[in-house]
């Protein structure tokens, strides 16, 4: 979870691989509120099977008012809560935390 720049709401997000935008104020919430499923990803050539990951960070960005989701599927993605779409996406990254060097003893 976390707070909008603006203070007016927080992003929310679940195990199923779901993200919600929601505002404090009920007026606001009324039009504004929108859940979106991302962290999933197609199997195979099927369409209608997908696997869900699970949203583990949210951050928004306190000077662009966008902000980043990372998820169990080791993505990340950036995404516009006013335009309600997603801005970019970043392949899953692995990381090597085997050092072999032995000059640094």
């Amino acid at each position: 979870i976390d707070v909008f720049p603006d203070q007016r709401g927080y992003v929310c997000s679940s195990i199923e691989g779901r993200t919600a935008i929601k505002h404090f104020d009920k007026y606001d919430a009324k039009n504004n509120d929108f859940s979106f499923k991302c962290h999933r990803h197609q199997r195979g050539n099927d369409k209608h099977s997908q696997d869900v990951f699970a949203v583990n960070c949210l951050r928004f960005n306190q000077q662009f008012g966008t902000f980043a989701s990372g998820g169990d599927d080791g993505q990340i993605n950036i995404w516009d809560k006013e335009g309600r779409s997603r801005l970019k996406h970043f392949e899953q990254i692995k990381v090597n935390n085997n050092n072999n060097n032995n000059d640094s003893n």
